[in-house]
């Protein structure tokens, strides 16, 4: 078993590409000279089946609940399709991925539910060309303003992601969270009305103010 944002799936093979991408230049004698190594992109290919399962939602008195494979097939697709950041945890574990590509197959040898192929691929996510200083109250930029009591909002202009944004300030302002995630998380949870979906972190609106945090 091995776990997708929490939803369990059967993988019966798992592959883990870890490569890096070296630039070499020939010289007059001798081997190649080696000038560059950057580190590509972790890639982790699963093959296996979605079925139904027992989830345990209490462990005070093991509530144990049904979860149909149907409603697991669902959340994947969903993640799938909004470009959500999963993490996975398998016989390899690793965040900060997103679901590349994702296709199933439904033999009668499942019984509700479905064999599935899937490439999950680390996301490294490019920074902004500009950048605004929030811990300096963010002074003489038009994207930025600052409440009474120390909020600080952001006016959203087209192309903003909200990924972006929150790298830029996750550990300034406050509440302070571990992770990028945890951050984008709380600030969608603040400001429902700035997504055009729901929970979709793509869906973030031009023309909205959203809150960022506290000074």
């Amino acid at each position: 078993m091995a776990l997708i944002n929490g939803i369990y799936v059967f993988v019966e093979d798992e592959s883990l590409d870890m490569n890096l991408e070296c630039t070499e230049h020939p010289v007059e004698e001798g081997t190649e000279i080696t000038d560059h190594i950057q580190r590509k992109s972790v890639e982790i290919t699963l093959k296996g089946k979605i079925v139904d399962y027992d989830d345990t939602v209490s462990w005070e008195d093991s509530t144990i609940v049904r979860v149909n494979a149907t409603t697991a097939l669902d959340k994947l697709k969903q993640l799938q399709k909004s470009g959500s950041l999963i993490t996975y945890v398998g016989r390899n574990a690793q965040s900060n991925l997103q679901i590349q590509s994702f296709s199933t197959t439904h033999p009668n040898t499942v019984w509700g539910g479905c064999e599935f192929d899937m490439t999950l691929k680390e996301l490294r996510v490019a920074q902004p060309a500009y950048t605004e200083d929030y811990s300096a109250g963010c002074a003489g930029t038009q994207q930025v303003e600052q409440g009474e009591n120390g909020e600080i909002y952001h006016i959203v202009k087209l192309g903003d992601k909200l990924w972006n944004l929150v790298s830029e300030n996750y550990k300034i302002l406050k509440p302070f969270f571990s992770s990028v995630s945890e951050k984008c998380a709380w600030v969608m949870e603040q400001n429902p009305h700035a997504f055009s979906v729901l929970g979709d972190i793509d869906s973030l609106m031009a023309g909205e103010k959203i809150l960022m945090g506290l000074r």
